[in-house]
């Protein structure tokens, strides 16, 4: 069992996803995408059945309304006694207290937003980065990648002017205004009001508008007046979002800014990031989140930054290809290297066997093919069954999951069929 926020990690692990929102919890099988999408063929099978519902209700209160006086008022009081009796469905929890964040780039300045040229970092006597020569563009997305300990959160220190260069120059270009996303929230104050952070940016803003600012963050009521020390991570990163949203920053730098979100959160910041006319630098562990959004990567390994200027989900490829380049290369190495042991040369097929095993999967794959069939049938008939509309929550709720198990069955009926028609195709060719 694990908690992560990361969504690449989870296509890749998870068979099952729990998902716990606004005080319920909801289980779903396959990973993370395969979740997105029935957690919004749920959601739209509930809101169907609501809005069933509360049409046949008022049905029944107008046809109550009419005849409870008049000559049908058995019949009225019999409805309004049924209608008493039936549980009422709710609407699925919506994501209206997710975050909403939207980012303002101000000012459109010079197409060059960061030259870079000869640029050596240094801290603590190690050398970090040599000969560092680049230039961000208006409108690039970079991905700053490198292992940990490689200089990207120095770099971006020194690209602001908050370290030091120990040779070569940083440049910003005209009418840049950058604003930074700590990786340690350092620039979020401690020991104030989360209200006074944002009134302090802001002076000339009613109290109104403050709280109205702060409740797009998810801080509401009483909330406003917290203390920066007693918030969690998560928090202080809302709090560092909401000022950087006041900045108008056509050049914002971020520092694993999707470390303390959750998923929700990060694909609202994902969002504002896709519609934001600036120039972004970020450095990110989440694949997905980088799949998602850079253009461009700053790759930095053995103290050189090499720029590959085309998407992240493009330099994967690359580096996949560069990995497998180089495992052959060993390869061969090592077969120069060591003589190869001498081997029996291989029997000959015996026919008769491989035809005796390709019957064998013949079968096997038939009768598979009838439990799918079998267990189609069965839903099928179940779904047919007129007792199971009749408007209740419980059989709305059964015809919902009766309707994507047959899905189920079916997709699983289309695989026999074709392990099936492979395995005949085998045995075919064998016997020719």
């Amino acid at each position: 069992m694990v908690i992560s926020h990361d969504r690449a990690f989870l296509d890749e692990t998870v068979s099952r996803v729990l998902h716990v929102h606004a005080g319920t919890a909801a289980s779903y099988r396959g990973n993370y995408s395969e979740f997105v999408v029935q957690r919004a063929e749920r959601d739209l099978t509930e809101r169907r059945a609501v809005f069933k519902q509360q049409t046949f209700i008022k049905k029944e209160e107008e046809y109550i309304r009419r005849n409870i006086a008049g000559q049908k008022t058995k019949q009225a009081q019999s409805r309004r006694r049924k209608l008493a009796r039936m549980p009422r469905l709710s609407a699925p929890p919506s994501d209206e207290q997710s975050m909403v964040l939207r980012l303002d780039a101000g000012e459109r300045g010079g197409d060059r937003v960061v030259d870079i040229e000869h640029l050596n970092v240094r801290i603590g006597g190690r050398t970090l980065l040599e000969d560092v020569c680049v230039t961000a563009m208006r409108g690039d997305v970079i991905a700053l990648l490198g292992a940990n300990g490689t200089g990207k959160t120095t770099l971006l220190a020194t690209i602001l002017g908050a370290h030091e260069p120990a040779a070569g120059e940083v440049r910003l270009g005209a009418s840049v205004t950058p604003a930074w996303y700590r990786q340690d929230l350092a620039g979020v104050p401690l020991d104030r009001k989360i209200f006074d952070i944002i009134y302090d940016l802001r002076p000339q803003w009613t109290r109104g508008q403050v709280q109205g600012h702060l409740g797009a963050f998810q801080f509401s009521g009483d909330e406003v007046l917290r203390i920066t020390n007693s918030l969690s991570g998560g928090e202080r990163s809302r709090v560092a979002l909401a000022m950087i949203t006041l900045a108008r920053a056509n050049l914002l730098v971020l520092d694993e800014p999707t470390n303390h979100l959750d998923v929700e959160g990060i694909e609202v910041f994902e969002d504002a990031i896709e519609s934001y006319k600036g120039t972004v630098i970020m450095v990110s562990h989440d694949r997905a989140f980088l799949r998602e959004l850079a253009t461009r990567v700053w790759s930095i390994a053995d103290c050189r930054l090499e720029d590959y200027d085309a998407p992240f989900v493009d330099w994967e490829v690359k580096q996949e290809e560069r990995a497998r380049a180089l495992e052959a290369s060993l390869a061969v190495e090592s077969d120069k290297q060591t003589s190869p042991p001498k081997r029996r040369p291989p029997k000959p097929p015996d026919p008769a066997r491989k035809r005796r095993n390709a019957l064998n999967e013949v079968q096997s794959a038939e009768a598979e093919v009838e439990r799918a069939e079998s267990a189609v049938a069965v839903l099928e008939a179940e779904l047919a069954d007129g007792a199971l509309y009749d408007g209740t929550a419980e059989g709305n709720l059964r015809a919902a999951e009766l309707g994507r198990a047959l899905d189920e069955a079916r997709a699983a009926l289309d695989e026999a069929m074709l392990l099936w028609s492979d395995a005949v195709e085998v045995l075919e060719s064998l016997e020719d």
